[in-house]
């Protein structure tokens, strides 16, 4: 390591530096160590001292820079608001439902720099009403669901794409499993013929999303998903029909850390 070397010269110079720095104890009391001068003080009277170059670039170095990017890691637990479009992808549900809203609450759990799981509920509930002009007669439909998932996901580390001191961007792809608790209700001709049941169903799905994590705890996102799940329908003269219920969601996730 290379040393400076300060003489009798420069001997005003140093003391100015002692002035304006406070001293701290050393393990010898007879010793004092100064802030900024992280270099060996001698006792040696009018000769030279020995001052590491490290001491002279803390003592002139600039103040800290602001606005430094955030290092910390994901938040560790998320809980979100989902608000969404969702469209069935059977031909007859589509053609009889439109696109339904639906919205839901989820927890999101952090366990290392690329992976979380999700648990989310969400509620999706339509109705329709279609007139058979020819015969003049009506039918009435409505579909209601809960849905319980339970999501892995993958992510970059924190702080990867677009950091910046208000946030960072996180993209993410997710699969997982769902249990849906399904209504069916119909109505033929007001009050002629009345159907109604209640199905429990498994399915799977997948998505991707992308989301802003503000630092002030809280963070925006969107999410595209598709999910398969089959349910019972009870028809007409005790025939039953199995429905694919799934189909493409769209949803924003707004998201607070705790």
């Amino acid at each position: 390591m290379g040393y400076l070397l300060i003489g009798k010269d420069t001997f005003p110079v140093l003391l100015l530096i002692i002035f304006f720095c406070s001293a701290v104890d050393a393990q010898d009391e007879s010793r004092l160590l100064f802030p900024g001068l992280l270099g060996y003080s001698g006792g040696i009277e009018d000769e030279a001292m020995l001052l590491s170059p490290a001491a002279i670039g803390q003592v002139f170095s600039g103040p800290a820079r602001r606005g430094a990017i955030p290092t910390l890691g994901h938040p560790q637990r998320v809980l979100s608001l989902r608000l969404g479009d969702f469209s069935f992808k059977r031909d007859n549900l589509e053609y009889v439902f439109d696109n339904v809203f639906f919205y839901g609450i989820g927890i999101t759990r952090n366990f290392s720099d690329n992976f979380s799981m999700r648990a989310s509920v969400d509620y999706i509930s339509d109705d329709s009403l279609i007139w058979n002009t020819a015969g003049n007669t009506s039918w009435q439909h409505e579909i209601s669901t809960f849905s319980f998932k339970t999501t892995a996901l993958l992510h970059p580390a924190a702080a990867t794409l677009g950091a910046s001191s208000s946030g960072y961007l996180n993209p993410y792809l997710g699969l997982g499993l769902e249990m849906n608790l399904t209504d069916f209700y119909y109505n033929f001709d007001d009050g002629i013929r009345i159907q109604s049941n209640s199905d429990f169903s498994v399915g799977v799905h997948g998505l991707a999303g992308i989301e802003y994590v503000f630092s002030s705890e809280f963070s925006l996102g969107l999410e595209v998903s598709y999910n398969a799940s089959e349910a019972t329908v009870e028809r007409a003269n005790d025939i039953n029909e199995e429905l694919d219920i799934g189909g493409l969601s769209i949803l924003l996730n707004l998201g607070f850390h705790f």
